[in-house]
């Protein structure tokens, strides 16, 4: 069934190559978004999940404006739908977007008494009745609503594959200087990513695929990262593994078994590699850029003992890559949008064997229910994931002997 939707969803009509603004087929354009209502009723993060197949998530309201689509796609067709808000607590600053954008701090519509996580962290809009346009939570797994889909406005045209005002095309192997001209012939350039969602909707195109994707980014040096269309994105996915030295990029597809779907990894530019192009939707001509160089993401402090870190970002033991003092104790509690897992990726570990453990929790409560395991002396790179959208890191070293320590990146995982 969802290969029908996605084959529906991204298919188009002929569109002329001028930019009128649109969605493409199925979603309406509303607001500056392109919306679509999905009656069938769902556990919330099912249609979650039926959201990024689609390339998009749920519906975010950013302003009255939204409300007002909201009632216009819904047209009276259900009483209440899930949008893409997760609070992790009672007051509103605790509540996340699901497109990962913002916290609601200024543009909120909660009925009175609400948000409330004792009934539930999602969120849903009530239709009709005394609680119209009021925002109320609800159990993401105990209730079942209708839903709505937001996808990014883009611009009309023929290509298959139309996301955020960019089109795609998928093209069989080539070294990166032949895909680049292959590229270019196509009015485009190596796709650069600029966004959790972009990076997202490529991936969700390529999972099913027997190989990595080319993308339009090399090491011009040891430390700085160039896209080839000369953007300066501050959005990076590079994976841990990846050394800073000089190679060309690959989008995973995630099927090597070590590889985390949608990372990027580093791949010799000279090697025949499947690519993805990118050119600007609904226009007939190129406008190319003289590269630029993208500064390296910075190092993240320890993060220890902060009561709540939202994905993506670092963990480390104290002092860290210098040795840790002795009788340390740090909990980090890891967050990420409700409706993703956390992929915990530890790229250095050597702590004192047996004394200074680190002990991981599947969710933010402490107990041998949640227990995935304890770690230490000296260990290879390894990943962890959580089954939800929580994660406890909790670290402990005895009076003596301290060691170098560990450094690990957190991130939101889609792939359970």
């Amino acid at each position: 069934m969802w290969v029908t939707v996605l084959l529906a969803l991204f298919s188009f009509n002929a569109f002329s190559t001028s930019q009128v603004p649109g969605c493409t087929n199925g979603f309406t354009l509303l607001n500056g978004k392109c919306l679509k209502f999905f009656p069938d009723k769902l556990h919330q993060l099912d249609a979650e999940g039926m959201c990024t197949y689609v390339g998009g998530n749920l519906v975010a309201l950013k302003n009255s404006g939204d409300d007002i689509a909201i009632e216009k796609i819904v047209n009276g067709q259900t009483h209440a739908i899930w949008i893409g808000l997760y609070c992790f607590g009672n007051d509103p600053s605790q509540c996340y977007w699901d497109d990962t954008t913002s916290v609601v701090d200024s543009y909120k519509n909660f009925a009175n008494g609400f948000p409330l996580s004792d009934i539930g962290n999602c969120v849903h809009y009530s239709v009709g009745g005394s609680l119209n346009g009021k925002w109320t939570s609800g159990d993401c797994k105990g209730q079942s609503m209708s839903f709505v889909c937001e996808l990014p406005a883009t611009f009309e045209d023929a290509c298959t594959f139309n996301y955020g005002g960019s089109c795609y095309t998928f093209n069989d192997p080539l070294p990166f200087s032949d895909a680049q001209a292959a590229c270019e012939k196509e009015c485009g350039n190596l796709v650069s990513i600029n966004s959790f969602q972009e990076n997202r909707y490529l991936n969700q195109l390529i999972q099913d695929s027997s190989t990595d994707y080319l993308i339009g980014a090399s090491f011009a040096t040891p430390d700085s990262l160039k896209w080839i269309d000369g953007s300066d994105h501050s959005f990076l996915n590079l994976d841990p593994s990846v050394p800073s030295r000089s190679h060309c990029l690959v989008i995973s597809s995630g099927l090597f078994g070590v590889e985390v779907k949608g990372n990027w990894y580093g791949v010799d530019c000279g090697n025949a590699t499947r690519f993805i192009c990118e050119r600007p939707a609904g226009l007939g001509e190129c406008n190319p850029h003289a590269p630029v160089t993208v500064a390296p993401a910075p190092t993240n402090p320890s993060n220890c003992n902060k009561y709540m870190l939202m994905a993506p970002g670092i963990i480390t033991s104290p002092n860290y890559p210098n040795n840790y003092g002795d009788d340390v104790s740090c909990t980090y509690r890891i967050n990420t949008l409700g409706s993703f897992n956390v992929l915990l990726q530890f790229t250095s570990f050597s702590t004192e064997l047996k004394n200074d453990v680190v002990s991981v929790y599947d969710g933010d409560i402490i107990n041998h229910q949640t227990f995935k395991g304890n770690f230490n002396g000296n260990l290879d790179r390894f990943n962890l994931v959580s089954s939800g959208n929580m994660m406890t890191v909790v670290f402990n070293s005895d009076a003596q002997n301290g060691a170098k320590g560990f450094k690990a990146k957190f991130s939101s995982y889609a792939g359970l």
